[in-house]
């Protein structure tokens, strides 16, 4: 724990699972977020991000004298500006991983399900960029239409636009398989698949 108050600027947000986190939870100040929780977290040192981290407690927060609606204020305007979005094609990263050819033959694959990879370019925390003002209403724009989300690990979430021939449900199992095989239980955000909502600006359970 640091011993001083953190400056306003210093103070970011990320999103968790909220079932999963609930002793957590009633130790930190935090937002209910559909089925998953903002909590805030401050960085002590600025040149190396990956040190210095710390979740934000109710401790903390009450001896720094912050209330809850300052910091949501102070990580909403920070978190977008520290943490840039980034949205790629998912191919992009498959070919990183696997070669131009191969990448190649997924693209021509006919029942390939369109899917693009929204993080922030430090890829750390980058599932609040859903959160981001704006981000949603104009990757929908891009894609032409209301979108899935789906929600891979609270370092990213997966766009898929709802115009693709796959329901919400064989969507979800895909969810669920990446969960239960690919990602650490620490790191599991949610099992639902989220609709946004473009005329109406929103995201839905």
């Amino acid at each position: 724990m640091i011993q001083t108050r953190p400056k306003e600027k210093e103070i970011l947000y990320q999103l968790i699972n909220y079932d999963c986190n609930r002793a957590l939870l009633e130790r930190v100040p935090h937002i209910r977020y559909l089925d998953m929780a903002i909590i805030f977290y401050y960085w002590k040192d600025w040149e190396d991000r990956s040190l210095g981290a710390g979740i934000v407690s109710k401790a903390q927060m009450e001896e720094w004298g912050y209330t809850l609606e300052e910091l949501e204020k102070a990580a909403a305007f920070n978190t977008p500006r520290l943490f840039p979005v980034s949205f790629q094609p998912i191919e992009e990263l498959i070919r990183e991983l696997i070669g131009e050819e191969l990448c190649k033959m997924e693209r021509e694959d006919p029942y390939l399900i369109p899917m693009h990879v929204l993080t922030n370019q430090s890829k750390l925390f980058g599932a609040a960029a859903i959160l981001y003002p704006q981000v949603l209403w104009a990757i929908s724009h891009t894609l032409q239409g209301d979108l899935y989300i789906l929600p891979s690990s609270i370092h990213e979430c997966i766009i898929v636009p709802m115009s693709v021939k796959c329901s919400r449900k064989e969507l979800e199992e895909i969810v669920k398989e990446i969960n239960e095989t690919q990602v650490p239980k620490t790191e599991i955000l949610s099992n639902h698949v989220f609709i946004y909502r473009k005329e109406e600006d929103c995201i839905e359970l």
